[in-house]
């Protein structure tokens, strides 16, 4: 029998109760980032692996874009998105071809952050470039986040030679060149940007990286930092809503009656599907709906690693015990989640659980984690998925094709990655 605490290397321990997560990213207990580990995944000048003042001052030029000022503007680009991706669905279903359902939501997902990101993006670099759903860039992000984040976690050394790939056979060198190929494209995108006469257009997080006031120690943010950023940034809106999206779709395909409560719920607040998205103050106060994202939500995890963090001098108080400082502690979103002290049956698919707004489900919500180096952009999360989950089952009657329960299950790498087939589906128009 395992018990709520196991020393998984000479200076690591692994937390099993779900009290353990709130402690580790508790602002009192001030633990640090393990960058021995984050290592593996690159991007050494993002804010995702900075710290201390370094990331409070690149969080200060994000904070701007994520404030209530900035709401609207984020809106219309959700609305615009999600619009287009209907309507590539729309053109999908006269080829009398399963919709490839997942690689659009993924695509949906790049083109939604890239614009948070870019001020500019050329139609060959979008997600939703065409019905097919296949662009380059939006495929490299599926396959540079697979095994191969595996295999450099364990293997450290391939981080360093960049003609690793070369000895591999070649069904695997494919995904471990994604990775590059993916860098690429991001890099073809920011120099797009940075010579573009439209690049301060409007308010973007490359245009306030480049502004004078975002200097370091005197000088500009080298090009370096920018790509970090950009990559960084892309894969933290992309990674995860390209899980939760299909998956809730998922569920509620393979469930007419499901499908049916949303569609009238929706049909209640936006009669003509033809009209534009409503607002999402609108859409968020739907209580199935908003059950539908957070189940999802509960069940995709967000990050399902166990992200290491280093105890601080001051040591910490975790489920209980007093660790002392230098100790790595890590645990994973997986034990809160699937608490059967706060879900009843949480291995149930049930939106209706949050329908009372009851506290302690909220709490115990953390796809975006917890404390001072949660997700920033959760509420532009939120209004996302949304917003995709409305137009889609309010515009269209989804079914499966082809798509089980065995292809929803999961390896976890960083966050979750499917196995099976990509999620397909055949759609009918719903015409009132």
């Amino acid at each position: 029998m395992i018990g709520p605490v196991v020393r998984i290397t000479p200076n690591t321990l692994h937390f099993r109760n779900p009290q353990a997560f709130h402690d580790i990213f508790s602002p009192q207990n001030k633990t640090v980032k393990d960058q021995e580990f984050y290592h593996h995944l690159g991007l050494p000048d993002s804010s995702f692996r900075l710290e201390g003042e370094e990331h409070a001052a690149r969080l200060k030029l994000m904070s701007p874009l994520l404030g209530r000022n900035h709401m609207d503007d984020i809106q219309t680009i959700v609305r615009r998105n999600v619009q287009r991706f209907c309507d590539l669905l729309q053109c999908s279903m006269g080829n009398e071809k399963p919709i490839e359902l997942a690689l659009g939501y993924r695509g949906l997902a790049l083109d939604i952050i890239n614009e948070f990101i870019f001020a500019v993006i050329p139609d060959n670099l979008r997600g939703l470039e065409n019905e097919k759903f296949r662009n380059p860039l939006s495929m490299s992000t599926y396959y540079s986040f697979d095994w191969t984040m595996w295999l450099m976690r364990n293997f450290p050394l391939t981080c360093h030679f960049h003609d690793f790939a070369s000895y591999l056979p070649s069904s695997l060198k494919f995904s471990y060149d994604q990775r590059n190929v993916m860098t690429e494209l991001m890099t073809n995108l920011l120099h797009y940007n940075l010579s573009s006469p439209e690049m301060n257009d409007r308010a973007t997080l490359i245009g306030n990286m480049t502004k004078p006031s975002s200097a370091r120690n005197g000088k500009p943010l080298p090009e370096s930092a920018l790509l970090d950023e950009a990559i960084g940034v892309m894969h933290g809106g992309v990674l995860d809503i390209s899980n939760v999206l299909p998956y809730g779709t998922f569920h509620l395909a393979q469930d007419p009656e499901a499908q049916q409560k949303l569609y009238e719920e929706l049909k209640g607040v936006w009669k003509n599907p033809a009209d534009p998205i409503p607002d999402h103050e609108i859409l968020r106060n739907l209580p199935y709906l908003k059950g539908l994202v957070k189940e999802t939500l509960r069940f995709t995890h967000g990050v399902i690693s166990g992200m290491p963090r280093i105890v601080t001098a001051n040591g910490a108080q975790i489920d209980g015990y007093s660790i002392p400082p230098g100790t790595i502690v890590a645990t994973t979103s997986v034990y809160v989640h699937m608490d059967p002290t706060v879900f009843s049956n949480p291995e149930q698919f049930s939106p209706e659980r949050w329908a009372n707004g009851d506290p302690q489900l909220e709490r115990s919500l953390v796809p975006f984690s917890k404390g001072r180096r949660m997700c920033p952009a959760q509420n532009i999360s939120y209004m996302e998925i949304s917003a995709a989950f409305a137009a889609v089952f309010r515009r269209f009657e989804v079914s499966l094709y082809e798509t089980t329960e065995e292809d929803m299950k999961y390896k976890a790498y960083a966050s979750i990655h499917y196995t099976g087939r990509p999620l397909r589906a055949t759609l009918k128009p719903r015409l009132d």
